[in-house]
């Protein structure tokens, strides 16, 4: 009984994760890639070994040239200022020495428990 239940949790879980991926990806392919300054990236589609491209079209497996592109060049951002140190916390005060209990009395002892009725012969 317990193993059924376990595996339709495992079968739930794993049509749920199948889902959230179905939906990100179909997230992902509806967004834009942009550069730095905001527009929109000009990265071609990427092509299978037999010369398809992933949008559908045929290509006949040549590789155009990629000229090289210069990346603006960072600026060294200013440095953060210090933090001032916490204060220091006081120092606690010990607690007082707790009062020592006094001694529980000794249990009586339980009355003798009666004897089980002989259980009847099974059939088999």
């Amino acid at each position: 009984m317990h193993a059924k239940k376990w595996i339709i949790i495992g079968a739930a879980g794993t049509l749920g994760l199948g889902i959230l991926a179905g939906g990100a990806a179909a997230v992902a392919d509806t967004l834009d890639l942009r550069d730095v300054q905001g527009g929109i990236s000009s990265v071609q589609p990427v092509v299978s070994n037999n010369g398809t491209s992933t949008d559908g079209t045929s290509t006949d497996g040549t590789q155009d040239a990629v000229a090289p592109t210069s990346s603006p060049v960072s600026t060294q951002s200013p440095a953060s200022p210090m933090s001032t140190p916490s204060p220091v916390s006081p120092v606690s005060t010990p607690s007082p020495v707790s009062a020592v209990s006094a001694q529980s009395p000794v249990s009586a002892q339980s009355a003798a428990s009666t004897a089980s009725v002989a259980s009847a012969d099974s059939p088999n």
